[in-house]
Formats: C-alpha cells, sequence, structure tokens
C-alpha cells in the first residue's frame, strides 16, 4: 500500500495483470472458433449430404440416370454427392464394340459396292451378249432374205429348165 491509498480509502487497489492467464483465454478463444470453422465447413462440404432416419424412411432428391444406348463403361467423370448440371458426360463407354460394329458395317457397304459394280459389268456383258444376238438375227435375216431372193430367181429358170433342180435345192 502506498502513502496516498492509506489515506484515501476509496482509492481501490487493483491487482496485477497476469499475462499469461490472458493470453491462455485468448488462445482458448481462438482455437474455438477455429475448431467450429472447420465443423462448419465438413458441414457443408460432406455433412448436410447425409440423410439418418429412425423410421425407415428417408426425405432426398434422386434421379434416376439411364443411357441411351448399351455398353461397358471406361471411365467416370463425377463422384458421389457431385452436383452436376444438365448435359454434362457422367461416363465414358468403351469405343471398342461400336468401332467394330462400325467397321462391320463398312465392310458390308463395301461389300454391296462390289456387287453393284459386279452387276453393272454383268449388265454391260448382256448388253454386249444381245447385241451380238441381235446382229446374228441380223445376219439371218440377212441370209433368209437372200435365200427368199434366190428362190425367186432360180423358180422361173427351174421351172423352165434352164436350170437344174439341185441348184434350185442348194
Amino acid at each position: 500500500m502506498t502513502a496516498h491509498q492509506a489515506l484515501d480509502p476509496s482509492i481501490k487497489i487493483r491487482p496485477k495483470r497476469q499475462p499469461g492467464k490472458t493470453l491462455a483465454l485468448g488462445a482458448l478463444g481462438l482455437g474455438a472458433l477455429l475448431g467450429a470453422a472447420i465443423w462448419g465447413a465438413h458441414w457443408w462440404n460432406v455433412g448436410r449430404f447425409i440423410e439418418s432416419t429412425n423410421d425407415a424412411y428417408l426425405q432426398a432428391d434422386s434421379l434416376s440416370v439411364a443411357a441411351k444406348i448399351a455398353g461397358t463403361v471406361s471411365e467416370v467423370y463425377v463422384s458421389d454427392n457431385q452436383t452436376v448440371s444438365v448435359g454434362q458426360p457422367l461416363v465414358r463407354l468403351d469405343v471398342r464394340t461400336y468401332q467394330a460394329a462400325r467397321e462391320k458395317s463398312e465392310a458390308a457397304i463395301r461389300a454391296a459396292e462390289a456387287d453393284i459394280a459386279r452387276g453393272e459389268a454383268e449388265l454391260e456383258q448382256h448388253g454386249a451378249s444381245i447385241a451380238q444376238v441381235q446382229a446374228q438375227l441380223e445376219g439371218e435375216s440377212a441370209n433368209e432374205q437372200y435365200a427368199a431372193a434366190q428362190v425367186k430367181r432360180y423358180a422361173p429358170l427351174a421351172e423352165s429348165g434352164a436350170e437344174t433342180q439341185e441348184r434350185m435345192a442348194e
């Protein structure tokens, strides 16, 4: 106690501050705040998606995802509980099956084109055969006309005896 405190009883004596105690309380408060922030971030990223129930009924947003085509999944682009948007690819399908089917179809197209070319060649060959047969027909028609003209010419001669019947038979 000092001399002034002894004379004036209204002056109160304040105890000395303890810096270790203040520092410990500040660290404890900062730790609590940091722990609350970590817990809040974990809940925001993971905990809010966890559903629990006591009566076996679960109320949640869910969506059935189905592929337009069948296939084997080779890659998955999303993880569990990840938010996705419309049109975003979710998986990659193994393309080997579809490549084999495409190559098979292309081979069938090439075979059909070869069949068409062969058919066109046969058509040209038949056209040439038809032209040959028509030429033979025209030749035979000309031979027939020649023979008819010969008969017409030799018939009066054979009747008059100027030509033999053997010549007429030729």
